[in-house]
């Protein structure tokens, strides 16, 4: 099921319009109504994030992602594709390069800075635990910690 089915039946549900959402996220109606009908796996991360707000949802129920970690997908690679699709169309991505060294990017400003495994946890739990989270900011503390250790594109 993708996103416009599952954010339908959330609304039927509810007992809530396309309208009313519309009003109470403050995205257009011409939006709503363009995600309920594309019905694909893509959604802007800040729509998403003021339907879950909305709708006391979590950002995985209406993105269709299993709560848990398929055993076959290892645990890393599995949270790095969940953010990278929470990004979807946001400049943000994160990268695994050789020898398992990682990087989050910012396409538009292009930078890129150097993460951990423990920054990746803290990235996947934010953002799960709340409805907000500003990578801007996760990017600019790692610069200004590490003494602007970033890379070029």
């Amino acid at each position: 099921m993708g996103v416009g089915k599952t954010l339908k039946e959330l609304l039927n549900n509810k007992g809530m319009t396309a309208k009313e959402l519309s009003e109470q996220t403050g995205i257009s109606i011409n939006t709503i109504y363009a995600i309920l009908k594309r019905d694909n796996d893509s959604i802007k991360p800040e729509s998403l994030l003021k339907i879950c707000n909305i709708l006391n949802v979590s950002p995985n129920y209406i993105l269709g992602i299993p709560d848990r970690t398929p055993l076959e997908i290892p645990a890393v690679e599995h949270k790095i594709s969940l953010i990278n699709k929470w990004f979807y169309e946001s400049p943000y991505k994160i990268n695994l390069h050789e020898n398992n060294v990682y990087t989050i990017s910012d396409q538009k400003r292009h930078i890129a800075v150097y993460i951990t495994l423990d920054d990746i946890e803290q990235i996947y739990r934010d953002m799960v635990n709340s409805c907000e989270y500003t990578i801007d900011k996760f990017i600019f503390e790692k610069l200004k910690k590490e003494d602007k250790n970033n890379l070029m594109n």
